[in-house]
């Protein structure tokens, strides 16, 4: 009868261990996205401004931006922009990037071919890597599955 009791006590106690133990590595790997995300738009925000440093040590005189800025046709807006933040490793620095680049729809990003993803990374720092670490086009597709 007592070792019933006992048993019993155990298995409880190691069931609500159980469930602590779950609930308490669901907020760690909750909180380690979090914070990986952070890391990111951090580093694009490092490299964009590295890279504004390097174009202002670089930049041609005045008069040659101005005929440049008139001789260049602007660029075409996509049809549909959609917010890229929505999709998580996408934060305000990566989303301009893209932007930058031509990039505003969950459609376009879902359609990157391998030669244009490569093309992306030369251009974005980190931009490969965190397309396949928060596996992008496939959340693109679901943006447009859902929509």
């Amino acid at each position: 009868m007592i070792r019933k009791d006992l048993q019993k006590r155990y298995e409880k106690m190691e069931d609500l261990f159980q469930k602590f133990e779950h609930r308490v590595y669901g907020h760690l790997e909750d909180r380690l996205e979090t914070l990986e995300s952070r890391i990111d738009e951090l580093s694009d925000v490092l490299a964009k401004r590295l890279d504004q440093l390097a174009e202002q040590q670089q930049a041609p005189p005045q008069e040659e931006v101005a005929e440049t800025e008139a001789a260049t046709p602007p660029k075409e807006e996509a049809a549909a922009k959609d917010d890229l933040c929505q999709i998580k490793g996408i934060g305000q620095v990566m989303s301009e990037s893209l932007a930058a680049e031509g990039i505003h729809s969950f459609q376009q990003l879902a359609a990157l071919s391998a030669e244009e993803i490569s093309q992306l990374d030369e251009k974005i720092s980190g931009f490969q890597n965190r397309l396949e670490r928060y596996n992008w086009q496939e959340q693109a597709k679901k943006f447009i599955a859902e929509s």
